[in-house]
């Protein structure tokens, strides 16, 4: 089983969109096939506001997904392999 660390992942995909033009707010999405998801809205300044949680007691599995929403309806979405590797849809 790989262990993954899903802030940094999420940090490393929001980086991405920022650094491809994606405009702020952002609303990201990070899901696994176990029902853990998470839901949070990035203004461009400050941390995160949670939006909606539920985690499974055995956290993400993967592969899981990641999908990012700007303000002129743009999406990245991105799925993390079952090696923890990023891919970008």
């Amino acid at each position: 089983m790989v262990t993954i660390n899903v802030s940094r992942m999420i940090r490393d995909v929001l980086n991405q969109c920022l650094t491809d033009g994606m405009k702020p707010p952002l609303i990201l999405c990070a899901m696994s096939p176990n029902g853990s998801v998470l839901v949070v809205r990035f203004l461009g300044q400050g941390g995160p506001d949670k939006l909606a949680q539920n985690f499974d007691a055995g956290g993400f599995r993967l592969p899981m997904s990641i999908v990012v929403l700007d303000q002129n309806n743009e999406v990245v979405w991105t799925t993390v392999g079952t090696t923890g590797t990023l891919i970008r849809q």
